[in-house]
C-alpha cells in the first residue's frame, strides 16, 4: 500500500483514506480515482497509522472519517496523526454536517471538512486538491531538505536549484583562496551573506570581518573611512583615525557597493591591492596592511569601465574570482525552501507558541509573484504576513503585502511566458495574459531573460562547454560572452559533457 515511484502516476496526488466501512471506503476510493487522485484505503486506522508511522512523508493528504466504530473516535486519530506527521493535511470525512462537528476537526488541526455522501463533486475536489497542494508543496520541501549537502556548510544561505548549487561550489572554492573576490547580483540577493561565508570558512575567520557601504556614506568621508587620519589632517580631526583596512588587519573587508566608490577614492583602494599599504589622510608615511578584499555590486562594472566611471586596473584587481548571484525568479524552486525559513526565523523571534503555517492559496500567491526584491523582499512579505494576525496559526492571502497579492503572475507557479519563435500569423494576445499588473520593464526583462539564459545554455550544448567555441558561435568576443553567462549564473564546466 505504501505509494512509491513505482506505483501509480507520481503527478497524482498521494492519498491514505481511512474508514471503518468498507462499502462506503470503496465507494470513496472510485470517487477520487476519477477525480485524479491515487487512493490508499484502510479499513483499520491502527494500520494506517502504523504505515505513517513507518514512513510519514509518502502521502500528500489524509481522508478520515470521524466516526471509526463504537471504540474509535476519528479526533483521536487525527490528534496521532498530527503527532507522526505533524505537516501531513487531513479532511475530515462524516455524514454529520453539525457545525459543531466541523469545527471540533478544525480546532484538532483538520485543514477541511466533507460531508458524506460525497455528491457536490467540484467542492469536493476543490478541497482535496488544495489540501493535496499544501502537502505536496511539504514533501518537495523534506525531500529538498534531505538532499541539501552543501547548504549544511554554508548555512546563512537557502536554495538547493541548480543555480544555488553552483554558488555554493563556488563560495567553497574562494573560501580556499586569499584572492580578490567580486560578487554580482542584483538588491536583495544575499551578496553580503555571500561575503560572510567565504570568510567564516576562510582561513581568515578568526581575524576581523569589516564591512563597509560605499554607497552609504558621503563622498567626503569615504576616505578617512577607509584610510584613517592624522591627527590636524582636516577641520574636525581631533585625534588619529583608524581606517577600515586597519580595522581589519589580519582579516576580510568586504566593501558593499563598489560601484559607488568615487572615481578620486580609486587609486587609493588599487594601492591597497597592490602594494598592501594604506596611506591615512593627512600623512605622507604608508603603513602596511594585510586585508583580504571582497566587493559587491549590483552594477555592470563592465560598463562603467568603458564610461570611464571605474578604473580598469582596479576592476581587474577585484574580478581574480566572481561570483554571481541568481535573481530569485530564475530560481522559483527555492521559494518553499526559504518560506521555510522565514517563517521559523520571525516566529521564533516573536515568542510564537505554534509555528505558523501557510495555507495552499498563500503558498500558490508567493509562487507566482517575481519578486523584483529578490530573497530580501520575501522575508519582508513573510514577516509581514505574520504580523496581520499574531494569534492566526494559518497566514492566508489577505495576510500577504498588496504589491504581492495583485502582482502574482496568473496561470502558473513559473509565470508561463509567450514563445520566442516568430509568429507568421501575426502575434497572439493571450499569449500575453500573464503579464497582468507588471510593469513594461519588469515583463521585458523577464523575456530577454528568458532568451539570454536559453540561448547561452543551447550553444553551450552545441559546443560541450568550450567557452572560446560558444563565443565564436555568439558573434561576441570571449569577455563579453564571459560576462554574459556569469550574470546569469550558468557555469560553463556543467555542459563539459553534453546532456
Amino acid at each position: 500500500m505504501v505509494p512509491t515511484s513505482q506505483q501509480g502516476d507520481s503527478s497524482r496526488y498521494q492519498v491514505i483514506a481511512v474508514d471503518d466501512e468498507e462499502p462506503i471506503l470503496n465507494a470513496v476510493r472510485r470517487f477520487l480515482r476519477s477525480c485524479g487522485f491515487d487512493v490508499h484505503p484502510y479499513t483499520d486506522p491502527r494500520t494506517a497509522l502504523g504505515q505513517l508511522e513507518a514512513d510519514p512523508y509518502s502521502f500528500d493528504l489524509m481522508l478520515l472519517d470521524v466516526n471509526l466504530g463504537v471504540d474509535v473516535n476519528g479526533l483521536d486519530v487525527l490528534h496521532r496523526v498530527k503527532e507522526i506527521a505533524p505537516e501531513l493535511p487531513v479532511v475530515m470525512l462524516t455524514a454529520d454536517d453539525k457545525a459543531y462537528t466541523a469545527l471540533s476537526a478544525v480546532r484538532a488541526g483538520a485543514f477541511d471538512y466533507i460531508v458524506k455522501p460525497l455528491e457536490e463533486r467540484d467542492k469536493v475536489e476543490s478541497s482535496l486538491a488544495k489540501a493535496g497542494r499544501y502537502g505536496r508543496l511539504q514533501r518537495e520541501y523534506r525531500e529538498l531538505k534531505r538532499k541539501l549537502r552543501v547548504e549544511d556548510q554554508f548555512s546563512r544561505i537557502i536554495g538547493n536549484s541548480r543555480a544555488m548549487r553552483e554558488v555554493f561550489a563556488k563560495i567553497d572554492r574562494a573560501a580556499k583562496s586569499d584572492a580578490p573576490v567580486l560578487i554580482l547580483g542584483e538588491s536583495g540577493t544575499g551578496k553580503e551573506l555571500v561575503a560572510r561565508e567565504i570568510y567564516e570558512n576562510s582561513d581568515r575567520s578568526s581575524k576581523p570581518f569589516v564591512v563597509l557601504n560605499c554607497g552609504a556614506l558621503p563622498e567626503s568621508l569615504i576616505d578617512s573611512q577607509l584610510f584613517g587620519h592624522v591627527k590636524g589632517a582636516f577641520t574636525g580631526a581631533n585625534t588619529n583615525r583608524t581606517g577600515t583596512f586597519d580595522e581589519a588587519n589580519g582579516g576580510t573587508v568586504f566593501l558593499d557597493e563598489i560601484g559607488e566608490l568615487p572615481k578620486e577614492m580609486q587609486p587609493r583602494l588599487l594601492r591597497v591591492l597592490q602594494e598592501g599599504e594604506v596611506m591615512p589622510v593627512g600623512s605622507s608615511i604608508p603603513r602596511k596592511v594585510d586585508v583580504r578584499v571582497i566587493a559587491a555590486t549590483n552594477q555592470e562594472l563592465e560598463e562603467q569601465v568603458e564610461q570611464q566611471e571605474f578604473r580598469q586596473d582596479l576592476y581587474y584587481r577585484l574580478n581574480v574570482f566572481t561570483i554571481g548571484l541568481p535573481p530569485l525568479r530564475s530560481r522559483m524552486e527555492d521559494v518553499p525552501l526559504l518560506v521555510k525559513h522565514f517563517v521559523e526565523k520571525w516566529a521564533n523571534k516573536d515568542g510564537r507558541p505554534n509555528l505558523p503555517s501557510l495555507t495552499s492559496d498563500a503558498y500558490e500567491l508567493l509562487m507566482k509573484y517575481r519578486w523584483p526584491g529578490n530573497v530580501r523582499q520575501l522575508e519582508n512579505a513573510i514577516r509581514q504576513a505574520l504580523a496581520y494576525d499574531p494569534t492566526n496559526t494559518q497566514v492566508d492571502p489577505m495576510a500577504l503585502p498588496d504589491k504581492v497579492r495583485t502582482g502574482a503572475v496568473p496561470g502558473s507557479n513559473t509565470a508561463t511566458m509567450p514563445s520566442l519563435a516568430p509568429r507568421r500569423d501575426g502575434p497572439n494576445l493571450d499569449e500575453f495574459s500573464w503579464v497582468a499588473g507588471m510593469a513594461f520593464r519588469e515583463v521585458k526583462d523577464l523575456i530577454v531573460e528568458k532568451f539570454e539564459r536559453g540561448y547561452v545554455e543551447h550553444i553551450l550544448i552545441e559546443t560541450k562547454g568550450n567557452v572560446s567555441a560558444a563565443a565564436r558561435y555568439a558573434g561576441l568576443d570571449r569577455a563579453n560572452f564571459r560576462r554574459l553567462y556569469h550574470r546569469l549564473g550558468i557555469n560553463p564546466d556543467d555542459y563539459r559533457i553534453a546532456k
